[in-house]
C-alpha cells in the first residue's frame, strides 16, 4: 500500500516535468491489485486526487465479512486501517467498478457494498455487475471499460 502511495505522490509532485495532466489521472486495479488502487486516495498526502478510479473484481472490504472471511485469522488486528469499504468518506474520485457474479474469491458483494456507499456519500459511481462471470469477468468488461473511457474523457 505505501509503495502506490509513494508512487502516486511522486507522480503528482512531478507531473508537470512530466508533462502529465495531474487532473486527469486514471488509477485502476484487479482484485489483489484493486485494493491497493483503492487505498490511494485514502491515504495519499496529495491534495491532488485522482479523476477517476476503475476496479476489477477489487478487495475492498477485508473485514470478516469481506474478505477476510476466507481466510481466517488473516489481518484479525489490522483490517480496519487498510479496508477501503470503511475507510471510505466524502472526496472519494469517481468509481467504476466491474464484478462477477459467480466469483468465489471476491464476492460480487463487496463492489456493490462499496458503490452503495460512494452514492450515500454523493460520490459518483457506476456498477457493472455479469451475472455469467466469475473472478476473470471477461471481454464484455473490457468493451464497457472502453465506451466508458471514451465518453469520460472526451
Amino acid at each position: 500500500v505505501e509503495d502506490g502511495i509513494a508512487a502516486y505522490d511522486w507522480l503528482i509532485e512531478n507531473a508537470a516535468k512530466l508533462k502529465i495532466n495531474k487532473n486527469k489521472i486514471i488509477i485502476t486495479g484487479y482484485s489483489a491489485g484493486g485494493h491497493l488502487a483503492a487505498m490511494i486516495p485514502l491515504k495519499s498526502k496529495s491534495k491532488t486526487k485522482p479523476f477517476l478510479m476503475l476496479f476489477y473484481s477489487a478487495v475492498l472490504d477485508v473485514s470478516k465479512e469481506g474478505y477476510q472471511g476466507s481466510f481466517p485469522g488473516l489481518l484479525e488486528k489490522t483490517w480496519q486501517d487498510i479496508s477501503p469499504l470503511h475507510l471510505l468518506a466524502k472526496g472519494y474520485p469517481q468509481t467504476i467498478l466491474f464484478a462477477g457474479e459467480k466469483d468465489t474469491i471476491v464476492k460480487s458483494r463487496q463492489a456493490v457494498d462499496f458503490h452503495k456507499k460512494l452514492l450515500s456519500l454523493k460520490v459518483k459511481s457506476t456498477l457493472n455487475l455479469y451475472p455469467d462471470y466469475d473472478h476473470g469477468l471477461g471481454k464484455e468488461s473490457n468493451e464497457k471499460t472502453k465506451s466508458i473511457l471514451e465518453e469520460i474523457l472526451k
